[in-house]
């Protein structure tokens, strides 16, 4: 990803294809499949992380560092405002 400061994120996918998301983050490892809820736990340098997991819309939901949830929390709440306060006028 970016360079920056490590740390360890766990999250939860849904998608159809949790094997795209271990090609693209080397160091993730399944922990446990439950229902078709793949937790997954990789460790990550950088702020790419949340560009890449926001990209994955809501197949993914971030567990932990409590820090990065509540930084995942504020942008998508940033994300939207942009469609509750005045959306329309832009697009």
């Amino acid at each position: 990803m970016w360079p920056g400061k490590r740390q360890k994120v766990v999250f939860e996918f849904t998608g159809p294809s949790y094997q795209a998301i271990l090609d693209k983050l080397h160091t993730a490892k399944i922990l446990s499949i439950h229902n078709g809820v793949y937790t997954i736990e990789a460790d990550v340098y950088g702020d790419g992380i949340k560009m890449y997991l926001l990209s994955q819309g809501s197949w993914v939901k971030v567990i932990s560092p409590q820090s990065f949830v509540e930084e995942m929390k504020d942008e998508i709440r940033k994300m939207n405002n942009l469609y509750e306060k005045g959306g329309e006028e832009n697009g």
